[in-house]
């Protein structure tokens, strides 16, 4: 060994240790003073009290120095160092600083680019030579400012309490059912504000944020309310808008959500929560299932503007308009059971027109029949066609009950209804109609009712009778992981196989299959709260309409609910509060029952103790 390897004796005594020299500290990194901070400190509040006063006077040149403010509250998401103001080499950095931001201040600064630019479009339109600014544009001027005020309020609480925020974030991205909600209401923002510009209406005189955010709501929530003339209110921007909107909304935030869960890396609560919300059984048939959403989406939708094409193009009423674009608008707005039409009267002049009405509703068939069921008869075609043709033998596999259960209740829904609005409306609004066209109208009322909003005949003439048939229709819905909305078909068939099993003192069953108690419990929760939502809002509705009839305002709350769209009339005339519940209503007949179902059906935690039982006397 050497002599430096043996350890020290114990007579001699330990070496003191040797001072090591601090490492040098640069002039970039030295702490910097507190006076040298004040500078810096004082440009947000600076920004936002000069959006304030944009707000105040909105003038043109309070909208210029909005402008200038609104750019200084980028500050906090670049700036690290803040020994003085930004120079020409901070702007020189920020396109390396844009690779370090977090995800949350992404988002963040790409909300504020789009309010950014809104609102430079504002002050553009106010900058060239109007006269005067009216009521809406000062309304969509404060909408903007408000926004970029509240985005650089939001970065500055993330600057400081980064760590909090981002244990937020992680509990939150666990959770599908958030993300859902916050998706559609962060499109449903953005939607609100493109239709406030004033490129999105054919008049400024138009401009409003409560019919604003009426009507992307109606759009994202797939329903066709509308509280104005969408086809002369809006000019062609604004219908882009709406159906993008829509677009969204049909094939489900959701969808997309878990299109990029897929993708990327997320956990397997993650993985689980999603494949539960879109009916799949697990990661690699979720993967399946979105890849068949957004092919069939696409696919059929062309297929069905195709068809409205070809037949639309020597219409007589056609004028001037392009017969491609009102194709491709409705056949989105068919499939994704939207209901907005850029007809002042809806589908009413097509009751006479077989081949429109025939497209129409095998769009809003396939849109309201389920993702999960197109996938399954799709696979059936091609299974058929292999065998047939190319003979190659492709095994059988059963149908899912799910999938059963779905196709009964919507053929089952179809035809009942057809023949009860024929029955009801024989001596009515169909009255003067030939037998076929009598069929075909009849027909379609049943169809569009489940979802879709379109109507050929006046919603307002209509029977009594027939107004509680077409409830019904619409307060039952579409089939799962489709773009119709309503309590669903398969949870009224729980229920009633639930009731059936109680009635017999069996437990319930369809198709020779028990159910399983976490979808009864899920049906069970849905309906009740449907139920719940559709009393609570008839009564706000009562409440703030006192002048409506009864049918009529329970009609609309239903339709508004079912994301259906279908009105008599009072949509029209609704107070400002009255819009503000139904927007309410659309929205939760859209994230209500797919949040309630996924919440109420997931596994509960394991605990180590069960209550004891006791029977209540019920009925």
């Amino acid at each position: 060994m050497e002599p430096s390897d043996l350890p020290p004796s114990p007579s001699e005594p330990p070496k003191p240790p040797v001072p090591v020299a601090p490492p040098e500290v640069s002039n970039a990194s030295r702490p910097v003073p507190s006076d040298a901070l004040q500078p810096m400190h004082l440009l947000p509040p600076l920004a936002v009290v000069l959006l304030l006063v944009d707000g105040v006077f909105v003038t043109a040149w309070s909208g210029v120095l909005a402008v200038l403010g609104a750019l200084l509250l980028l500050e906090p998401l670049f700036v690290s160092e803040r020994a003085a103001l930004p120079t020409l080499a901070t702007f020189r950095r920020l396109p390396a600083a844009l690779g370090t931001l977090s995800r949350l201040k992404r988002y963040l600064l790409f909300l504020f680019g789009i309010f950014f630019i809104l609102r430079l479009i504002v002050l553009i339109y106010d900058l060239s030579g109007h006269p005067e600014v009216d009521d809406g544009l000062v309304v969509a001027t404060r909408l903007y400012d408000f926004a970029l005020v509240l985005l650089g309020l939001s970065v500055g609480v993330i600057q400081n309490e980064m760590r909090q925020l981002g244990r937020l974030a992680v509990f939150l991205a666990n959770r599908p059912t958030v993300l859902l909600v916050s998706s559609f209401l962060v499109i449903i923002a953005v939607g609100s504000s493109l239709l406030m510009l004033p490129l999105a209406v054919t008049d400024a005189a138009h401009l409003s944020f409560v019919d604003a955010l009426f009507t992307a709501t109606s759009a994202v929530s797939v329903t066709g309310h509308a509280v104005n003339d969408v086809s002369s209110v809006y000019t062609t921007f604004g219908h882009v808008v709406v159906i993008v909107c829509c677009q969204l909304g049909g094939l489900g935030i959701m969808t997309i959500a878990a299109l990029a869960a897929t993708i990327g890396r997320g956990s397997l609560e993650q993985h689980a929560g999603f494949s539960a919300a879109l009916e799949a059984r697990s990661l690699a048939d979720l993967r399946s299932l979105v890849r068949t959403v957004v092919i069939y989406t696409v696919a059929i939708e062309l297929v069905g503007a195709l068809v409205l094409w070809v037949h639309w193009q020597d219409a007589p009423w056609l004028g001037d308009r392009n017969p491609l674009w009102l194709a491709l608008f409705h056949s989105i707005a068919a499939f994704c059971n939207a209901g907005f039409s850029l007809f002042p009267d809806s589908m009413m002049r097509f009751s006479g027109d077989a081949v429109t009405q025939v497209v129409i509703m095998l769009l809003i068939l396939t849109g309201g029949i389920g993702f999960v069921v197109m996938r399954e008869v799709g696979w059936r075609v091609k299974r058929l066609i292999l065998n047939r043709f190319r003979r190659r033998k492709i095994p059988w596999r059963r149908v899912g009950v799910g999938v059963r259960v779905a196709l009964f209740m919507t053929i089952a829904l179809v035809v009942i209804g057809a023949l009860g609005v024929g029955a009801a409306e024989s001596q009515g609004v169909l009255s003067g109609m030939s037998p076929g066209d009598q069929f075909m109208n009849a027909l379609f009322a049943s169809v569009t009712a489940r979802s879709a909003g379109f109507n050929t005949v006046d919603i307002a003439a209509l029977s009594h009778p027939t107004l509680l048939i077409l409830i019904m229709l619409m307060f039952i819905g579409g089939s799962p992981g489709s773009t119709a909305g309503g309590i669903k078909t398969n949870t009224l068939a729980v229920v009633l196989a639930t009731l059936r099993g109680e009635l017999r003192g069996r437990e319930p069953e369809l198709f020779g299959r028990a159910i399983d108690p976490r979808s009864v419990r899920r049906a069970v929760a849905v309906l009740t709260s449907a139920g719940f939502f559709a009393a609570f809002i008839t009564l706000a509705l009562v409440i703030t309409e006192p002048d409506k009839p009864f049918l009529s305002l329970l009609f609309d709350t239903i339709s508004a609910l079912g994301t259906v769209g279908l009105s008599v009339g009072v949509t029209y005339d609704l107070s400002t509060a009255g819009k503000v519940v139904m927007t309410f209503a659309m929205f939760v007949g859209r994230v209500g029952p797919l949040t309630i179902a996924y919440a109420v059906g997931r596994d509960r935690a394991h605990t180590r103790h069960r209550l004891a039982t006791e029977e209540i006397a019920v009925g």
